[in-house]
């Protein structure tokens, strides 16, 4: 156990010991990331990428694609445009983010036809309102980690994605 333990000791020291990162905002800087993590409305893996456009300190539009993985039958896809307004804590090396925005999301149910058994697949696709927060950290200049929670408002299938990232910054 204590083994196992020394390479995730060692990481989050060197994480927290770069005196050079910052977490800054200016205008046009930019950011891209891959991300996963947790569905709750099939309880299912998300994978996904975003990016990141700063319009002021802030001020920041974030477009993100997201796969939801099959579980319990549903599988799905969703695309967001959200907003989010980073607030910067201690140090400027991180900073915590309220979003909202709009997404569309698409959701394939999955059945099965027993008199051919063949796959019935019926899809749901409708539109959405995004509400959520986020923490994020400089790791370098040119990479930060990010945690966030975000809540799907959609008319048959709400639901809250929890995801973890990373991102260049460039």
């Amino acid at each position: 156990m204590r083994k196992a333990m020394a390479p995730l000791i060692f990481a989050v020291i060197s994480i927290f010991s770069c005196a050079e990162a910052s977490a800054q905002y200016n205008r046009g800087d930019k950011a891209f990331g891959v991300r996963g993590g947790f569905e709750s409305r099939n309880t299912s893996a998300v994978a996904g990428a975003s990016f990141e456009y700063t319009l002021s300190r802030h001020l920041r539009l974030a477009p993100e694609f997201d796969i939801i993985f099959r579980n319990k039958n549903m599988d799905g896809g969703s695309f967001a445009f959200n907003v989010d307004f980073p607030l910067q804590l201690a140090g400027d090396r991180a900073a915590f983010y309220p979003m909202a925005g709009l997404g569309y999301r698409s959701w394939g149910i999955h059945n099965k036809d027993y008199e051919t058994m063949k796959d019935v697949t019926t899809r749901r696709n409708s539109f959405a309102l995004n509400l959520g927060c986020g923490a994020e950290m400089s790791v370098s200049q040119t990479c930060k980690i990010s945690l966030e929670a975000v809540y799907g408002l959609q008319r048959h299938f709400p639901g809250v994605q929890i995801l973890a990232g990373v991102s260049f910054v460039f």
